[in-house]
């Protein structure tokens, strides 16, 4: 293992230290990679990559590059799920009111408008409630149910939430609500005394793959509904058809959630995707419009991860939710636009805020933690803007491989949120500190978590000691996994094509990224954007030279014009850039190593 060890110059040397990745770059089998490479008439590059992926016969590769829908586990194989279709079926028959209570990030958001939208196609009486992220917090809680109540509601189904509301769910059952509880967060302890819960993770619930996100679950049970709905079984053709029409919402969902993208997960985004181009909702193509990719005729997890999901989650974290999702319910494409237009706005007010408070936060960082020693970053303010703290704690763990959280404070309460980084488990490690904390949730890679601001001290000394306990004394080099080295002459544009195979991208299918050593810089490196904080350049190999953009890089600079003619390795990924009607092989550089001081792993 490299370790990063202590520096006797722990400002300006650290921040150097924390920049330094080593490459872990597979062993590559020749000859299985030729074998696969002529059974399934693919370049090497591709092949490569399918290997690393774990698919090394052709017919799960094929399956990986070809996903289908007949490939999704039918959720009328579950019991649970069949029942609760049944319940909804009888509950819309007699008139009962069904309340749709979701979540304010996207995938409660397009989880609550996927229900919404099925139960109306089967004629039920349908609302929903999304809670306010500052006033309520994320999940189940009393008042909203009484006021659910109060407004008529007979039923409530919740999306994206509910499985560790115990206290609130026994609440509802003494009000008279009846409750489906739909969720893909793993729960603690006890479960929740629903009539119905339905999450993958629970051993009970055989409806999918385990990893769904909070839409993929609600798709399962709109599924379900629209069978209950049917013949023998069978969906009748226009209910099949708003299924269809809800795919892009499951694929915004599942990519914005950040969960694997395989299996179901995979199938849902892919054909997810394919449907961009004619989709039939009026709050999509909207939302399409104001990202400027409406027209478009491929599109992919790319337009989903930075261009759409921030929209709607810039809403939910700005204001109220409940305006996306009336934008995603809507029939009415003028009140869409509108809404469209309006999340636009809280989106750029989010990035304005963002950027300062992250900017805050860093310097924070530096100045309160030894970063170079300590295994967590905990930081807390009463004058951030919380709707942005789980952004800043992702730059925050990003740019110091550390876990991050990041609080802000009122009314003597701290709500915060986690990030973490390769080789800790968050909720487990948030888990082991639920003494002190009013409520927490989440899983592997993030949480949220509550507590009285007194405890703020104890807190930062337990979880130091838990994370400290998880991770080992000494902090280990971060890695940046490569699929393997190549030759610039390799980057064919048909070769770069091929690799479209491989998508949707996403967490457990990152986008490919290979090694190229002996490198030299051709002409003079610019600083491009409106901020200039990207650079722009060529490299050299050989007879072969290609651009290089590389985002967020401009402090690569310095070095470039010191060590310009010595030679060196980059990280990329490789692109097609089209311009003008042309269409050129470039690379976007993720990482750089000069030449005498490579950290490089095979393995």
């Amino acid at each position: 293992m490299t370790v990063i060890r202590r520096s006797s110059n722990a400002g300006t040397e650290h921040e150097k230290m924390a920049k330094i990745k080593k490459w872990i770059i597979p062993r590559g089998n020749d000859a299985e990679t030729n074998a696969l490479s002529r059974n399934l008439r693919l370049t090497p590059i591709t092949a490569r990559v399918l290997i690393n992926r774990g698919l090394s016969d052709a017919d799960s590769a094929r399956e990986f590059m070809q996903p289908s829908l007949h490939r999704l586990i039918d959720p009328c194989c579950d019991e649970n799920v069949r029942a609760a279709a049944r319940f909804l079926k009888d509950a819309v028959k007699t008139r009962k009111k069904i309340t749709i209570y979701g979540d304010f990030d996207a995938d409660g958001i397009c989880a609550t408008a996927v229900m919404v939208r099925i139960l109306r196609a089967v004629g039920a009486s349908v609302d929903f409630y999304v809670p306010q992220r500052f006033e309520e917090g994320y999940g189940l809680n009393m008042p909203a149910l009484e006021d659910i109540k109060k407004k008529g509601a007979d039923i409530v189904v919740t999306v994206d939430c509910g499985i560790s509301d115990n206290e609130a769910v026994r609440h509802a059952s003494n009000i008279g609500l009846e409750l489906i509880i739909t969720d893909h967060h793993q729960q603690r302890g006890e479960l929740p005394p629903a009539a119905y819960l339905l999450n993958p993770h629970l051993e009970s619930c055989k409806f999918g793959y385990e990893n769904l996100s909070g839409v993929g679950v609600a798709f399962k049970l709109a599924w379900a509904i629209g069978q209950s709905f049917g013949s023998a079984g069978a969906v009748s053709p226009a209910l099949k058809d708003t299924l269809v029409d809800l795919l892009p919402l499951v694929a915004i969902g599942t990519v914005a959630d950040i969960v694997p993208m395989e299996s179901e997960n995979r199938i849902y985004v892919n054909y997810g995707l394919r449907l961009f181009s004619s989709a039939s909702l009026p709050g999509l193509r909207a939302l399409m419009e104001t990202c400027g990719i409406a027209g478009k005729s491929r599109f992919s997890t790319y337009n989903i991860g930075y261009q759409i999901a921030p929209r709607l989650n810039a809403v939910g974290r700005m204001s109220d939710a409940g305006a996306a999702i009336e934008m995603l319910i809507t029939d009415r494409p003028e009140k869409a636009s509108k809404i469209a237009a309006d999340l636009e706005n809280h989106n750029r007010k989010r990035q304005s805020i963002q950027r300062t408070i992250s900017d805050e936060a860093l310097l924070l960082a530096e100045e309160s933690h030894d970063t170079e020693n300590c295994s967590c970053i905990v930081l807390s303010s009463p004058q951030w803007h919380p709707g942005v703290i789980g952004l800043v704690a992702s730059r925050v763990a990003e740019h110091f491989s550390l876990p991050a959280f990041v609080f802000y404070e009122a009314d003597g309460v701290a709500r915060g949120s986690a990030r973490s980084i390769e080789g800790l488990h968050l909720f487990d490690a948030v888990s082991r500190c639920g003494d002190i904390l009013s409520r927490f949730g989440g899983h592997e890679g993030a949480a949220g978590l509550t507590l009285p601001v007194e405890n703020m001290g104890l807190f930062k000394k337990t979880i130091a000691e838990v994370t400290c306990d998880m991770m080992g004394t000494e902090r280990a080099m971060p890695g940046l996994r490569l699929e393997g080295e190549i030759e610039l002459s390799d980057l064919t544009k048909p070769a770069v094509d091929e690799l479209d195979y491989l998508e949707p991208y996403g967490e457990g299918n990152p986008k490919p990224l290979f090694a190229a050593h002996n490198l030299k810089i051709a002409g003079n490196p610019q600083l491009v954007g409106s901020r200039r904080n990207h650079l722009n350049f060529f490299v050299k190999q050989a007879d072969n030279a290609l651009r290089v953009i590389a985002f967020g890089k401009a402090d690569w600079l310095e070095t470039m014009g010191r060590r310009k003619n010595e030679l060196f390795s980059l990280a990329f990924e490789p692109q097609i850039n089209t311009f003008n009607g042309k269409y050129d092989v470039e690379l976007r550089a993720e990482d750089i190593q000069w030449k005498g001081s490579s950290l490089i792993e095979h393995k």
